[in-house]
């Protein structure tokens, strides 16, 4: 009987997933960051290997890999995808490993590593902004500090290859002084973020992006402030 192996890169990346779940940065022996990273690296090569193979295809992505060390997000059209794990780092910078995953029209399949260039985010929260260019728009975050989060949205457009585009962002000392929203029926995303005086982070209080109608290509966002 033929192996079928590309099932079996799939069966130990969900191995690896598995033993990841039990893994801690908190140990006695000394050796656990080793051992998770270790682990990690299995992970995220596997997964990048078979999400960059268009014999993924034919699998339901919701049900493929192991859910209890994985986070995985789509867009409605399953066209976009996100793959995340907990770093493990034992920080109070909960850093996340993210993967996107995209299906292009002509079938082919497209996943690249996100983690370092986008602050060791996780993201979800996918919704198709411009049908006619393929646009996504999705929102992510990661708790950088025992009360700081740090928010971002993000623009995709699979045909460009090219990485996703950080159109907003906030850095917040507190969990209950920000926000990032896109509304869809206005294809405007939104931001508040209320400013500590001599607070170093800074940002700008009450502000919305909005997409331009008919020059999106030349001129993604037209950007208004509000008072």
């Amino acid at each position: 009987m033929r192996r079928d192996t590309f099932k079996q890169k799939i069966d130990s990346i969900n191995y690896y997933l598995s033993g990841y779940d039990t893994l801690s940065p908190f140990c006695d022996d000394g050796n656990c960051y080793e051992q998770i990273e270790t682990v990690q690296g299995k992970i995220i090569s596997g997964l990048l290997d078979v999400l960059n193979d268009r014999r993924i295809l034919s699998y339901d992505l919701s049900k493929t890999f192991n859910q209890n060390s994985l986070y995985h997000s789509s867009s409605s059209d399953g066209r976009v995808h996100f793959f995340t794990i907990d770093a493990k780092n034992g920080g109070s910078w909960q850093m996340q490993l993210t993967i996107l995953h995209t299906h292009l029209k002509n079938g082919a399949v497209r996943a690249v590593d996100l983690s370092k260039d986008y602050s060791y985010a996780s993201f979800g929260n996918i919704q198709m902004v411009d049908s006619t260019n393929s646009t996504y728009v999705a929102i992510g975050g990661v708790t950088t500090c025992n009360t700081c989060i740090a928010m971002m949205a993000l623009t995709i457009q699979p045909e460009s290859m090219q990485l996703p585009e950080i159109v907003c962002s906030l850095d917040s000392r507190t969990n209950n002084d920000y926000d990032i929203t896109y509304d869809p029926s206005t294809k405007i995303i939104s931001y508040f973020h209320t400013i500590v005086t001599n607070d170093p982070l800074g940002g700008s209080p009450d502000a919305s992006f909005e997409y331009g109608e008919n020059d999106f290509a030349d001129q993604p966002l037209k950007i208004t402030y509000h008072k």
